[in-house]
């Protein structure tokens, strides 16, 4: 009966605000959500029954923090594990919990010395656990929901800037908490114990939803900046479009002034009955004729002109390039849809750098149904591929960081409820993406 009162009060420390923590990276666990907590119980399992046997053997106090204290970093260091995510995050909830769990058992000791001292000396371990569990119990609802409107979105933040020192903050508090600790001073201060950990608890919120926030703030800042740099390039693949424009304007104004010329020789030679040099002159007059060829691929003129762009730069590094696109006019905005396509593009192409001749190509194709507007590029590479934490780095950037241009791809992705896949199979890469109409 002992050692079940032992694994309970175990439990009720280790294991039960695991779940709302877990729940945060559901998308980001290396194994399915039930099978990381089912692995987890395990583990807080064995930590109860070794505890049962420590109490057995050593009644020290302090012994038995040292035992929880080493049990903490290794449910820590098992979220590096499971978690595919950054260190910095997965360490910055983890140690954000450590007030929170140690905060259930300032509230147990409370009860135990100042509200029902009589009836937790009938069984301390017993009432200890039912406290614990009953103020986890009441914690849980309001914890959710405090991850799900404040920290899951800040969660998703991936700028690693963001991220390199927020963590310090609930370690700082958690210290706090692990030495103002009934294994250091005296049970009268229970009440001053309980006042710190509680003041740390709501202060470690406090600093880290604001710290978070700036977080935010600093990505939507980088993210602006990108976009600035991304609406430049923009403008000047349209100036380059709009100066080939003029020229092809020009150059129909030279045909229609030269046109006079043309008639004037042909109706001479016509008046000659000279058939054979008429047909001669007519076939170099065509021959000299622009065709127009790759000017045109979809309605929407922006994302024609980025298109257009491309098109003609790969050619010119003898790139294969194959453009099937379907887009209307003013169905969505086409300085967003030129960010999308231009980024995967430009990542297609650079691509093809280290590539033979007879490897290369790039196929794009587009296709709207209805209110949504799918995209499919098609490009080979080299086959190496360079991620942390999912993302994709950049080879700009000597694989040190992820690559702006695909951010932006996931940013005007989400802003449309869109979704975005990226697959790599025998030296192919593929990118999918589908936008909806908003």
């Amino acid at each position: 009966m002992q050692l079940l009162l032992s694994v309970f009060y175990i439990m009720a420390d280790a294991f039960v605000y695991m779940p709302v923590r877990y729940i945060m990276f559901k998308d980001k666990l290396r194994y399915s959500f039930m099978k990381t907590m089912s692995f987890l119980f395990a583990i807080a399992l064995i930590e109860g029954v070794l505890y049962y046997f420590l109490q057995n053997m050593v009644t020290s106090g302090v012994t038995n923090y040292i035992f929880r204290l080493i049990f903490m970093v290794i449910y820590i260091c098992l979220s590096f594990y499971f978690i595919n995510d950054s260190w910095q995050k997965v360490l910055f909830l983890a140690l954000l919990f450590v007030p929170v769990g140690f905060s259930g058992v300032t509230i147990s000791g409370l009860f135990e010395i100042k509200v029902i001292p009589e009836l937790f000396a009938t069984n301390p371990i017993m009432w200890e656990t039912i406290v614990k569990v009953i103020f986890a119990l009441i914690m849980y609802y309001p914890l959710y929901q405090l991850f799900d409107k404040l920290l899951r979105p800040i969660m998703d933040i991936d700028a690693k800037k963001c991220w390199r020192l927020i963590w310090l903050v609930p370690g700082v508090f958690s210290i706090i908490t692990l030495f103002v600790s009934r294994s250091f001073l005296p049970p009268e201060k229970i009440v001053f114990i309980a006042i710190v950990r509680l003041s740390v608890l709501i202060g470690c919120f406090v600093c880290c939803i604001s710290l978070s926030e700036t977080a935010k703030i600093v990505e939507e800042n980088t993210f602006q900046k990108a976009q600035a740099e991304n609406m430049k390039q923009l403008m000047q693949l349209q100036e380059k479009q709009y100066e080939k424009i003029s020229n092809h304007i020009s150059q129909l104004r030279k045909n229609n002034h030269d046109a006079r010329h043309h008639i004037r020789t042909l109706m001479s030679l016509a008046n000659e009955g000279n058939l054979e040099e008429i047909k001669t002159y007519l076939t170099g007059f065509i021959e000299n004729i622009p065709s127009g060829k790759g000017l045109f691929f979809c309605n929407d003129l922006m994302l024609n002109a980025i298109l257009e762009y491309y098109f003609s730069y790969a050619k010119s590094k003898s790139i294969p390039m194959e453009i099937k696109a379907d887009v209307p006019e003013k169905l969505f905005d086409s300085a967003d849809l030129s960010v999308l396509v231009g980024n995967l593009i430009e990542n297609a192409v650079e691509a093809q750098e280290n590539l033979a001749g007879e490897e290369k190509f790039i196929n794009l194709k587009i296709k709207t149904f209805e209110d949504k507007i799918y995209f499919v590029v098609e490009n080979a590479f080299d086959g190496v591929i360079n991620t942390i934490n999912g993302q994709y780095l950049s080879h700009k950037r000597d694989n040190r960081a992820a690559g702006i241009g695909l951010q932006s791809v996931h940013e005007i992705v989400k802003k449309y409820n869109g979704e975005l896949v990226i697959t790599t199979d025998n030296k192919i890469f593929k990118c999918s993406a589908m936008l909806e109409s908003i």
